[in-house]
């Protein structure tokens, strides 16, 4: 019980930790990296600590606006893209490496949180387009419709991913026991942060909650299929 206790403490902490990371990637490195690269320069970056009830965001400039539409293309996905290619590499070297627990754990959350924001960026815009998703709905390289499409096609990627990395950081933890328990359990974030995340940005639906609880439900089937880790 003692190294249940430590993991969920450790699991507790890597979690608000992840998604503090998940805000820095989507403004750091995916907004503010690009509007440096494409000669503009950046005013002010504030990220949130209580994403998804406080929003992150980036205030920039460019001299003479966006001389050129791809530059603003390039800058207003670049925190979506940024969470996608940093939760699905993340998500490869948990699957081919066994990394301590501490780390495992904070990089699971990291690659959680910003497959998360990413994709559900996308999906609930749907309905009523905010954000990012907006500005490039507007600038015609999306639609409400491919812009749900690519939401849930990554989002059902990465869930795969990640439900098989936790499985392996449960099991290199020596709590492969209680994965039908915590599996379901870390799935059961999703629907309270959508439910968060939608009032906020006032698209919420009442198909939505339902939706988002599915993931968690879904995830026992992976605990049935047991856990085939290599040792």
């Amino acid at each position: 019980m003692r190294k249940l206790r430590k993991f969920l403490l450790v699991l507790a902490v890597t979690c608000f930790i992840g998604e503090i990371l998940g805000e820095i990637v989507h403004e750091v490195l995916g907004h503010g990296l690009l509007v440096i690269v494409l000669g503009g320069s950046i005013r002010s970056i504030y990220v949130s600590v209580l994403w998804p009830y406080e929003s992150s965001y980036i205030e920039f400039y460019f001299p003479r606006g966006f001389p050129e539409s791809w530059k603003a293309v390039l800058v207003y996905s670049g925190g979506i893209v940024a969470c996608l290619l940093t939760s699905f590499l993340i998500q490869v070297i948990l699957l081919l490496k066994k990394i301590r627990e501490n780390l495992s754990l904070l990089l699971f959350w990291t690659s959680y949180w910003t497959l998360i924001s990413s994709s559900g960026y996308l999906l609930l815009s749907w309905s009523r387009p905010f954000g990012d998703v907006k500005e490039l709905i507007e600038l015609g390289v999306l639609s409400g419709t491919s812009s749900a499409i690519l939401g849930f096609a990554f989002f059902a990627v990465g869930y795969i991913g990640l439900t098989e990395s936790f499985k392996r950081v449960l099991h290199y933890a020596g709590l492969g026991k209680w994965t039908h328990i915590f599996l379901p359990a870390i799935w059961l974030l999703l629907p309270a942060t959508v439910y968060i995340y939608s009032l906020k940005h006032d698209v919420l639906s009442l198909t939505y909650l339902p939706v988002s609880a599915i993931p968690s439900l879904l995830s026992r089937l992976f605990v049935a299929r047991g856990n085939n880790v290599p040792t």
